[in-house]
């Protein structure tokens, strides 16, 4: 099976995408329609680039291939988890700031860590 993004638009914070190769069988995504349109396509709505990140890591699964998010995450090593989660995993982070908007946006975090205490999560 193969799939492809034909294309990508961004209507503010989300984004909407035009995506051939999948079937109703695919992960949880908000297909726009329920159908898909005469070329076989779906349209399909991330509300933020973190959502975006993983629609395009899907897609390059199917393909087997890694996508440019996956592979910018593979380089850069580290990522982005709750300061308290961190904590009680033991793992390797760094110093922790407070989520706020912006955070979301930029990383494309979870909406429900705005307000937490958050960290970088660095390789051991």
């Amino acid at each position: 099976m193969t799939a492809q993004i034909i294309e990508t638009t961004r209507r503010g914070s989300c984004y909407d995408m035009l995506i051939v190769g999948l079937t109703q069988d695919d992960p949880d995504f908000r297909f726009e329609t329920g159908q898909p349109n005469a070329a076989g396509a779906y349209r399909i709505r991330a509300g933020n680039k973190g959502e975006l990140a993983y629609v395009e890591q899907y897609v390059a699964s199917i393909n087997n291939r890694p996508a440019a998010a996956a592979r910018a995450a593979a380089a850069q090593g580290r990522y982005i988890e709750r300061l308290e989660a961190a904590e009680m995993m033991g793992l390797n982070h760094g110093r922790g700031w407070i989520a706020d908007g912006y955070n979301v946006d930029r990383h494309g975090i979870d909406p429900s860590w705005e307000g937490e205490a958050i960290c970088y999560v660095y390789p051991a």
